[in-house]
């Protein structure tokens, strides 16, 4: 049903969020701020800086931490990791450019931007908007070889 579709949604989109956020913050010994998504430049005087939240690592880490629970190949293990899948790539794909000013008297004579991660509880908003419309999946539309099923 819905309703659990959105749990194991917001679960690993928490996990994710949440190993991301603290990434950046150094709360995590083993990753830091993730250097490989860079802010797009707003104007001349701009340079990429800062540290971003490092949304890549979360989802690793949440595949890893979250989908272990799931055991076995049949549908209902199929229609879990989708949703947790569909949780990440949520968290992931929300990534927003934060700048700062610099300069004498607040002039903006510098920018430096970074990537944030949305706080969650907008997240989980628009996790739930999704999957209010989302369509009930019947085990009999499955198909095995290609591990999906098609909702007309």
């Amino acid at each position: 049903c819905r309703e659990t579709a959105f749990i194991y949604a917001v679960t690993s989109a928490a996990v994710s969020h949440s190993v991301g956020r603290a990434c950046s913050e150094g709360s995590i010994s083993t990753c830091s701020c993730d250097t490989q998504t860079q802010a797009r430049p707003t104007g001349r005087d701009w340079e990429w800086s800062g540290c971003s939240d490092n949304a890549r690592f979360g989802h690793k880490f949440s595949r890893k931490f979250v989908d272990v629970l799931e055991k076995g190949h049949d549908f209902r293990y199929m229609i879990n990791l989708h949703n947790n899948e569909a949780g990440r790539v949520h968290v992931s794909s929300s990534l927003q450019q934060d700048c700062k000013c610099h300069g004498m008297s607040g002039s903006c004579t510098i920018k430096t931007c970074w990537m944030t991660l949305p706080n969650f509880r907008d997240v989980g908003t628009a996790l739930k908007d999704r999957f209010d419309g989302a369509s009930r999946i019947l085990p009999d539309c499955f198909d095995v070889i290609s591990r999906c099923c098609v909702v007309v």
